[in-house]
């Protein structure tokens, strides 16, 4: 099980994808709080997420697009627990992926942040062979994925897409 966490989803319209986020962030995540910043939506995507029923959730409504580092240093400044983990809204998130990032804090003390794989974003994290399936994989699909990967480490840039820190980071 993983550590206590606040996560901060950042969103912009996108429904579509939000709603996949969401539904695979509801089945594979525990032990957090949930903190929304939403940088301008349309008034569809307000409603939805007005609607949510996650406990532990937060919700900060920007009348307009504030940028994602102002938007991340609002939830920052809401979370309440020792790691933060800050994701887009395009993430789908696959089994224990929580305790995959944190275990990096573990082995690797001086780690000041750590993120996963992933099909699109640039730089040594990215798998190019699953670049072109990225819109029509399932979730199914997804979790057997990352089943496939070897568990390590490797050192590189960081891209904002999803990323877990600690609070003594950002202190």
């Amino acid at each position: 099980m993983n550590k206590p966490t606040s996560i901060i989803i950042l969103t912009m319209d996108c429904l579509g994808y939000t709603k996949k986020c969401l539904a695979s962030f509801a089945q594979y995540t525990d032990n957090f709080e949930l903190i929304i910043i939403d940088n301008g939506s349309a008034r569809e995507t307000i409603d939805y997420l007005k609607e949510l029923k996650f406990k532990n959730l937060k919700l900060v409504f920007n009348g307009k697009n504030m940028g994602s580092p102002y938007a991340w240093n609002q939830g920052i400044k809401v979370a309440k627990h020792d790691y933060i983990a800050i994701v887009d809204n395009d993430v789908v998130f696959a089994p224990n992926w929580l305790v995959y990032l944190q275990k990096c804090f573990e082995d690797k003390p001086d780690c000041g942040a750590s993120s996963p794989t992933t099909c699109f974003c640039g730089g040594n994290r990215t798998d190019k062979k699953i670049k072109k399936a990225r819109f029509t994989m399932t979730q199914d699909d997804i979790n057997n994925y990352a089943k496939s990967l070897k568990f390590g480490y490797i050192n590189c840039p960081i891209y904002g897409f999803a990323f877990l820190t600690h609070k003594k980071v950002v202190d």
